[in-house]
C-alpha cells in the first residue's frame, strides 16, 4: 500500500474546501469572481434586517427570547416607542425561528401571529419565517399586525 504526501493547504483553503462541500451537500452552487487571485466564496446567507412593531397595553416591560438568541430575553432590546407600542430590531438569516415575549416578567404569546408550534413547556411558541432580502428594496422587513409575515 502506497503513502500519498499531501501538504497542509492553511486555513483559508480549507475553509473554502469546507464551504464549498456544504454547498455541494445541499445542491447549491458557489461562484467566485474571476481574477487573478482567488476571491473569498459568496455567502450562502445573507443576513436581513428584521423590525417587529407590536401593542401591549399595560406593559412596564417587554422582552422577546426565541432560537435566534439563544432563548435568552435580555439578548434583544425590545424598546418602546410611546404608549403600548413596542419594537424590535433584529438582524437574522433566513430561516424558521420560534420565539415568545416576555411582557410583565410574564411568557406570552405573540398576539397577532398566526402561526404557532407546540412547545416542551405546555404552551405554544410563535414562528418567524424570514425568507431574505429582497433586492429591489431598500427599506427591511417590518414585521407588524398587517404583514402578513407572522
Amino acid at each position: 500500500m502506497k503513502l500519498r504526501k499531501t501538504r497542509n493547504l492553511g486555513a483559508k483553503h480549507q475553509a473554502d474546501r469546507t464551504a464549498q462541500q456544504s454547498a455541494a451537500s445541499t445542491g447549491m452552487q458557489m461562484t467566485r469572481e474571476s481574477s487573478a487571485r482567488a476571491s473569498e466564496p459568496l455567502s450562502l446567507s445573507v443576513p436581513e434586517r428584521v423590525v417587529i412593531h407590536r401593542t401591549f397595553p399595560n406593559a412596564k416591560s417587554v422582552l422577546i427570547a426565541g432560537s435566534f438568541n439563544g432563548w435568552t430575553p435580555s439578548a434583544s432590546e425590545v424598546k418602546n416607542c410611546g404608549g403600548d407600542r413596542w419594537q424590535v430590531d433584529l438582524t437574522l438569516k433566513p430561516g424558521r425561528y420560534e420565539y415568545r415575549f416576555i411582557v410583565n416578567e410574564q411568557w406570552t404569546d405573540d398576539p397577532v401571529s398566526h402561526n404557532y408550534v407546540p412547545n416542551p413547556f405546555g404552551s405554544h411558541n410563535s414562528v418567524l419565517l424570514v425568507n431574505g432580502p429582497d433586492k429591489s428594496k431598500t427599506e427591511p422587513t417590518k414585521v407588524s399586525p398587517n404583514s402578513g409575515l407572522n
